[in-house]
């Protein structure tokens, strides 16, 4: 059945390892984390998406 291979699947991705190095990983995000953007509120982030998309 496609379900039991399926399960089986999930089992095998869920068993396996996570690929990389944790320390580099962990690295990387907290580099990531040191930046700064500016952003501005999501309803308005969205809307002037939105209106940006209406001059194309």
């Amino acid at each position: 059945m496609l379900s039991a291979v399926v399960r089986q699947a999930l089992r095998d991705v869920t068993a396996r390892a996570p690929a990389g190095d944790p320390a580099r990983k962990l690295a990387a995000v907290q580099a990531a984390a040191r930046h700064t953007f500016p952003t501005g509120e999501v309803a308005q982030m969205l809307h002037d998406i939105d209106r940006g998309r209406g001059s194309v």
